[in-house]
C-alpha cells in the first residue's frame, strides 16, 4: 500500500507455464501425481492482473541463432581457419534443428549456452589431444594442430548433442543427418593430404569414409560417433576398475562425461533411472583421479596424472531440503578450495549433488539457488558441479549444464548382452568366452 519512488522501475523475468508434449520421450522416472512434473519449466502460473503486462522474449530464428553460434565460436579459428569456422557454424545450427525436431519443437530443448559449452568442449579435446600422445602444442607441426582441431571439432559436437538422445534410432537419424556437414569438415584436413584428387567440385562425394585420411579415421571408424567412443574406450582402460563392474557404454559414456566436466568445471546433471550406473561412475572418477598420486595402470605412467587431483564435497538431497541448505554447500566448498588456491598444485572440488530429483519435490524450491551458481559469472573457480538424478529435471536447471540422459539397459538387449558378458569376465578372465 506505500507508492514507490518515481525513479524506481520494476522489471520481471520469468519462465512460462506451459506443459510438456505427451508423445516426448523422457528419460529416468516421473512422476504422474505431481502436476510440476508436466511442466517444461516448475512455475506456477501468474496471476491474472500481471498477465496484462507480460509480452513473450520469443526464441531465435534459425539465421540469428547463426550469428551467434559464429560470433561465440569465433576465437576457436584463426583467419586462414574461415573456411573451418563457417562449417562448424553449420553443424552446430543443424544440431539444434534437429534436437528441436525430435523433442517436439519444443525451444527450451537447446539454447545460447550450449554453443559457449561447445567452445569449451573444443578447447579442452585439444588439450587432451596432447595429452594423450604426450606432445606440447608449442613444438606440434601444423597439420597435426589442424587435425587435433578437427577432431576436437567433431568430438564436441556429439558430446554436446549427440548423448542427450536414448534412443538409438534417433541416434542412428543424428548420425545421418549430420554425415554431409562433418565429411566436409573431416575434409579440410583431408583435402591437404588428398590435393592430387581434386577434380572441380566433387571432393566430397569422391572422399567419403574410405578416402579420410588414416589419422582422422584411427580404427574402426564406421560413424563420425566413433571418434568420441575411441575416446571413452581410452578413458575407461585408465580407470581404477573392481571386479564384477560391467563396461559397457552407458559407463563409458557416464565416465567420459564426468571426465571433462571435472577438467573443465562445466556442470554436468546425469538422469537415469536406478541402476544405471550414476553414482558408481562417479566414485570410479573420484578414485582414479589423484593427481600425482594417481596409480600406474600395467606399470605406466597414469595418464590422470597429468591432471589434478579431485576432492569431493558430497551432499544427499530430499525432499526435506531447503535452499540454505545448497548455499550452505556451495559456501563451505567455496572456502576449501580458497585454502588450497595458492598449492604448487590445487586441487579440484567436485559437488556431487546426489538425488537432486528428490530436493526438486522440496516445497521449499531448494534448487532454485542453481539457477544462479550453475552460470558462467556464478561458479568459483576451482569447483565443480556434478548432479545425479532418478528423475526427470525441469528445463531451467538442465540447460545450465551439459546434460546425459542414461536409457534404461533393459531397452538395449545387445548392451546387456554385453553387461553380463563384461561381468563374468572381469570376475573370471579365463572363462570361455564362446
Amino acid at each position: 500500500g506505500e507508492k514507490l519512488e518515481d525513479n524506481i522501475r520494476l522489471i520481471g523475468a520469468c519462465n512460462p507455464y506451459r506443459k510438456r508434449k505427451e508423445l516426448i520421450e523422457r528419460c529416468g522416472l516421473t512422476r504422474e501425481d505431481d502436476e510440476y512434473d508436466q511442466l517444461v519449466y516448475k512455475v506456477v502460473q501468474l496471476p491474472q492482473s500481471l498477465l496484462y503486462y507480460v509480452f513473450n522474449f520469443g526464441s531465435l530464428r534459425d539465421e540469428e541463432e547463426k550469428k551467434y553460434i559464429r560470433s561465440i565460436i569465433q576465437k576457436l579459428f584463426t583467419q586462414e581457419e574461415e573456411k573451418l569456422r563457417d562449417l562448424t557454424t553449420e553443424a552446430i545450427s543443424q544440431c539444434h534443428i534437429f534436437l528441436r525436431e525430435c523433442f517436439g519443437y519444443d525451444p527450451s530443448i537447446v539454447s545460447l549456452r550450449d554453443i559457449a559449452r561447445f567452445k569449451t568442449c573444443v578447447e579442452f579435446f585439444e588439450d587432451y589431444f596432447l595429452k594423450k600422445n604426450d606432445q606440447s602444442k608449442f613444438n606440434l607441426d601444423k597439420e597435426t594442430q589442424k587435425l587435433y582441431k578437427i577432431k576436437s571439432i567433431i568430438c564436441s559436437i556429439y558430446l554436446c548433442y549427440y548423448i542427450r538422445l536414448t534412443n538409438e534410432v534417433r541416434r542412428g537419424k543424428f548420425d545421418a543427418q549430420l554425415i554431409n556437414i562433418l565429411l566436409e569438415i573431416a575434409n579440410v584436413y583431408a583435402e591437404k593430404k588428398d590435393e592430387n584428387e581434386k577434380k572441380g567440385n566433387n571432393l566430397i562425394s569422391k572422399i567419403r569414409y574410405e578416402k579420410l585420411s588414416q589419422d582422422l579415421r584411427e580404427k574402426n571408424f564406421q560413424n563420425f560417433s566413433d571418434l568420441l567412443k575411441i575416446q571413452e574406450l581410452f578413458l575407461l582402460e585408465q580407470i581404477e576398475k573392481d571386479k564384477g563392474i560391467g563396461e559397457n557404454q552407458l559407463l563409458k559414456e557416464n565416465l567420459f562425461l564426468l571426465f571433462l566436466a571435472v577438467v573443465t568445471k562445466i556442470p554436468l546433471i546425469i538422469v537415469g533411472k536406478p541402476g544405471t550406473g550414476k553414482s558408481l561412475s562417479a566414485q570410479l572418477i573420484y578414485n582414479s583421479m589423484r593427481g600425482k598420486y594417481s596409480k600406474p595402470k600395467d606399470g605406466k605412467k597414469s595418464f590422470f596424472t597429468k591432471y589434478p587431483q579431485i576432492n569431493q564435497a558430497y551432499f544427499q538431497g530430499s525432499d526435506s531440503t531447503t535452499p540454505e541448505d545448497v548455499e550452505e554447500l556451495f559456501k563451505k566448498t567455496e572456502d576449501l578450495c580458497k585454502k588450497h588456491s595458492k598449492s604448487d598444485s590445487p586441487p579440484i572440488y567436485m559437488i556431487l549433488f546426489d538425488e537432486l530429483g528428490l530436493a526438486e519435490k522440496s516445497p521449499t524450491n531448494p534448487l532454485k539457488v542453481l539457477h544462479s551458481r550453475l552460470e558462467y559469472g556464478g561458479k568459483t573457480e576451482g569447483t565443480c558441479f556434478i548432479g545425479i538424478s532418478n528423475y526427470s529435471l525441469d528445463a531451467a536447471k538442465v540447460n545450465r549444464a551439459l546434460s546425459l540422459s542414461v536409457p534404461n539397459l533393459e531397452d538395449k538387449l545387445d548392451q546387456l548382452k554385453d553387461t553380463s558378458k563384461s561381468i563374468v569376465e572381469s570376475i573370471n578372465p579365463d572363462i570361455d568366452k564362446s
